[in-house]
C-alpha cells in the first residue's frame, strides 16, 4: 500500500532545473511554477511577480512564502503588495515572508489596522523574529518613541 503511494509521489516531484519557469505575460502562474521557482532560489522574480499580480490566493501565498525564503531584503516591495489582500491567509504568509527576508517593516503599524486573529499571531511572531526598526520622530534622539 505504501510502495504505490511513494511511487506516485517520486514520480510527480519537478525536476531541478538550471532556469526559473516562465510565465505567459498577462495570465497566472501555476501553483507548479511558483514551487520550481522557488525551489531554483535564481534572482530572476518574474514568476514571483506574475503570481502576486494575477494569482488566486493559493498562488499568491505560495509566492510569498518563496520570495520570503530568498531572504533578500530588495524583494520586499513585491510582498508588500499582498498585504492589502482580502485573504488573511495571503496577508499571513506576506507577514512571515517579511519577517524572514529580514526586511524593516513597521509591524506595530500594520498591528493596528489588521482585523485578522491568525495575521495578528503572524505579526507577533515576526516582531520576534525581526530588528525592530529605529525610533523616528523628533524623540528618536532621547530613545523616546515617535
Amino acid at each position: 500500500m505504501l510502495l504505490p503511494l511513494l511511487a506516485l509521489f517520486v514520480a510527480v516531484q519537478p525536476a531541478k532545473s538550471s532556469r526559473a519557469p516562465s510565465s505567459p505575460s498577462g495570465k497566472a502562474p501555476s501553483a507548479h511554477q511558483v514551487l520550481a521557482a522557488e525551489y531554483a532560489r535564481l534572482p530572476d522574480t518574474t514568476v514571483f511577480a506574475a503570481a502576486i499580480a494575477y494569482g488566486d490566493t493559493i498562488v499568491q501565498r505560495l509566492a510569498a512564502r518563496g520570495l520570503g525564503r530568498m531572504e533578500r531584503k530588495e524583494m520586499a516591495p513585491l510582498v508588500v503588495r499582498l498585504l492589502s489582500s482580502p485573504a488573511a491567509s495571503v496577508r499571513r504568509e506576506a507577514v512571515n515572508a517579511l519577517a524572514q527576508s529580514g526586511s524593516p517593516f513597521d509591524y506595530a503599524k500594520l498591528l493596528e489596522k489588521e482585523s485578522s486573529p491568525l495575521v495578528k499571531a503572524s505579526i507577533y511572531e515576526s516582531m520576534g523574529r525581526t530588528v525592530p526598526m529605529a525610533p523616528r520622530g523628533p524623540n528618536a534622539a532621547a530613545g523616546g518613541a515617535a
